[in-house]
């Protein structure tokens, strides 16, 4: 009798502890509840978010997170990583294209999209829907095809920053790039060929004419024909940007030459020239 009447009581005191539990759980939870954060928690969180993962993670859980990700006047950083080209085309429709004037920063990092997206034409028409671009970092910059005309006049006021780690294209149609900002404080360019990028009175033109405001300049040039040394005089291209315009900025010039010379071991085949004209700013 004594044992059932104990085994009751711990019964009622285990009955009451899980109502005690599962009263502060309820409680917790209408606390801690997700959708109970005020929208402007959500906009501070949504700054620390790529805006490819706050559309992918919100967009379509209710009308308030759908209206909070396509109506909100936060900037967005987008960084699509996807190898599906169809996915990237779906994005760019849903995402990127109704929110330009909110893309803050858009980095495409598969580089079979890459090489789709920017011969030189097709990243021109991407800048005409960025009118508010500051920097542009472009990782391989080839030429247009030669039927392909760019008929619109683009000029980015923002456009302060301009960094090609390799690029691909004539000087032709780099000066017809260039047109893009008046603004630009700061110019990083790799170049593989192409003996036009050696003239410094071109480029000294293009930069009082277009890049007024430029403050920082490194250049460098990559060449891999042993003729180019043979027939090109190193002496005139170092006296020419050994000029006054160039030394007084403290910009950087570097020209590189990889030589291959027949008989001589591969290990051996490889000369570096540099030249560096002050430090750059």
């Amino acid at each position: 009798m004594y044992q059932i009447k104990r085994q009751s009581s711990f019964s009622e005191s285990l009955s009451v502890q899980n109502k005690k539990l599962r009263t502060f759980s309820e409680d917790n939870i209408s606390i801690t509840c997700i959708e109970n954060l005020s929208n402007e928690l959500f906009y501070e969180i949504f700054e620390y978010l790529d805006g490819y993962d706050i559309y992918k993670a919100f967009c379509n859980l209710n009308s308030r997170f759908q209206y909070l990700t396509t109506f909100s006047s936060i900037s967005l950083n987008i960084k699509l990583c996807s190898n599906a080209r169809s996915e990237v085309k779906h994005w760019c429709k849903t995402v990127i294209i109704p929110n330009i004037h909110r893309i803050l920063s858009l980095n495409l990092e598969n580089e079979s999209l890459i090489n789709d997206f920017f011969q030189t034409f097709e990243l021109m028409s991407i800048l005409y829907h960025t009118p508010q671009l500051r920097y542009l970092i472009c990782d391989n910059l080839v030429e247009s095809d030669s039927n392909v005309q760019i008929e619109q006049s683009i000029t980015l006021s923002n456009l302060v920053y301009i960094h090609i780690n390799v690029c691909h294209i004539d000087f032709d149609e780099f000066e017809m790039f260039m047109k893009v900002s008046s603004q630009l404080q700061v110019l990083v360019v790799a170049q593989e060929y192409g003996k036009a990028y050696l003239d410094a009175d071109r480029w000294k033109r293009l930069i009082i004419e277009q890049m007024p405001h430029l403050l920082r300049f490194n250049y460098q040039y990559s060449e891999y024909d042993y003729n180019f040394y043979k027939d090109t005089s190193l002496d005139v291209i170092i006296n020419r940007f050994s000029s006054p315009f160039w030394v007084d900025r403290g910009w950087i010039f570097e020209l590189e030459i990889n030589i291959y010379i027949p008989g001589v071991p591969k290990v051996l085949q490889h000369f570096v020239f540099c030249i560096y004209l002050g430090i750059g700013k």
